[in-house]
């Protein structure tokens, strides 16, 4: 009997090719996102040719990626002109209302995941080095990435929050200050601070007096482990920043966030959440791997492990509110 091809019978097989290969097409969208090529198609059909002038490339090279993005349903293709789909004008255009930004941040991830396998030998980061030493146009793509999913998200995650008792609000590692914003915008009786590291801050205030929030938000330059986070809070929010810690560092971060609060706070702290199985849903576990090629003692973790957290940093109350999004809310209460 001849032997079934398991290219053509076994779909576990073109899977595994799959994921094999994704870095490819990953690498293709992310040095379209460097060159800028969306930006320079705008709204218009160009030639490779036109490209390759435009932003100073090899001809035959461009052309190459060019088409590979339109195998990829990135760009469309009329006889030899090219043009932005519906969504890559969308997302991807400079100037659009929803542009993702430049994609530099998850281009840089690339050479710390290049090391993943010497990262599961040693247990650590190859080489480290915390926000205060990276260049500036790294803190500015970093925070860029943040801002753009945080402006979609926070008018529906501050809306699912009790504010009618709040009037001053910490955003704890709050980056662009969006969140801080929209519990602004949400009730106006709310003053509220956005604590971050210092390079970030000044890129916060840019931002504050860009969008005229400079006389409603403060800002408190510091670092997480070592300094004072101020005072008098009814409500300290937490996004995406626990997972860049261990537990015993969280442990005392939200012990400083307790002591910083009015009696009837809340702390509300937003992250990927783990299963307690560990292995779902699958952008928590990739996220808890970017963590350990990039952070000393990050990690994702389970709801049990951020109730730990918080009851041993004095916390009464605690709930779960889960999100549309692919991280949900830990509320706990003093």
């Amino acid at each position: 009997m001849k032997k079934t091809n398991p290219l053509v019978s076994d779909d576990s097989v073109l899977s595994i090719l799959e994921i094999s290969f994704a870095y490819q097409k990953s690498k293709i969208l992310l040095t379209a996102c460097e060159l800028d090529i969306f930006s320079v198609l705008g709204n218009e059909e160009k030639t490779s040719k036109e490209i390759a002038y435009e932003i100073d490339v090899d001809e035959r090279a461009i052309d190459r990626l060019m088409n590979a993005l339109c195998a990829l349903n990135l760009l469309v293709k009329r006889t030899n002109f090219f043009s932005n789909t519906k969504g890559t004008f969308r997302f991807l255009v400079k100037g659009q209302p929803e542009f993702i930004g430049n994609m530099m941040h998850k281009s840089n991830l690339w050479g710390t995941w290049g090391t993943l396998t010497e990262v599961i030998k040693k247990g650590s980061p190859m080489t480290y080095c915390g926000v205060g030493d990276k260049s500036e146009e790294w803190v500015q793509s970093y925070i860029e990435s943040l801002h753009w999913r945080a402006s979609l998200q926070a008018p529906d995650i501050v809306e699912m929050l009790k504010l009618s008792n709040v009037k001053k609000l910490l955003d704890l590692g709050g980056a662009s200050g969006i969140y801080a914003m929209e519990f602004v915008n949400a009730n106006p009786n709310i003053y509220a601070y956005v604590f971050d590291e210092p390079k970030i801050i000044d890129y916060t205030k840019k931002q504050l007096e860009r969008t005229g929030y400079a006389d409603k938000i403060g800002t408190i330059s510091g670092e997480m482990l070592k300094d004072d986070y101020g005072s008098g809070y009814d409500l300290v929010f937490i996004s995406h920043m626990l997972s860049e810690f261990s537990i015993w560092d969280n442990i005392d971060i939200l012990k400083k966030v307790r002591s910083s609060m009015n009696k009837g706070g809340q702390v509300v702290i937003q992250d990927y959440l783990l299963g307690d199985d560990r292995i779902s849903p699958e952008r928590s576990i990739i996220y808890s791997l970017n963590m350990l090629v990039n952070t000393l003692g990050g990690d994702t973790y389970t709801e049990t492990d951020i109730w730990i957290m918080l009851r041993e940093a004095g916390f009464s109350k605690i709930d779960r509110i889960n999100t549309d999004f692919d991280s949900d809310l830990m509320i706990g209460y003093i």
